[in-house]
């Protein structure tokens, strides 16, 4: 049976200007090793998941990041990939 887990990371920056709203993971990443940030990074929680917050966490984290992808295609998300998740895809959408 597959295991699924959600790991959170904290990550302080210390700078001299407030960091752009649209700055990408990886520019902080790079900042804070080869620029002029200072940095530090901590996992601060690890959670083993259950397949239903799995999935409603992945619908989540695509639909925030794609708000055009809500609706239909929902349903399909998670239908190819995990054929056992129909019934619940069907009833978030």
């Amino acid at each position: 049976m597959r295991k699924f887990f959600k790991t959170v990371y904290q990550i302080e920056v210390l700078s001299e200007e407030p960091l752009p709203d649209k700055m990408s993971l990886a520019q902080v990443e790079y900042e804070i090793t080869d620029g002029h940030y200072s940095g530090s990074i901590s996992i601060t929680e690890t959670k083993l998941l259950t397949a239903k917050e799995a999935a409603e966490a992945l619908i989540a984290q695509v639909f925030a990041r794609s708000p055009e992808l809500q609706g239909d295609c929902a349903a399909n998300l998670w239908k190819d990939y995990y054929p056992e998740w129909e019934d619940f895809v069907d009833n978030f959408t």
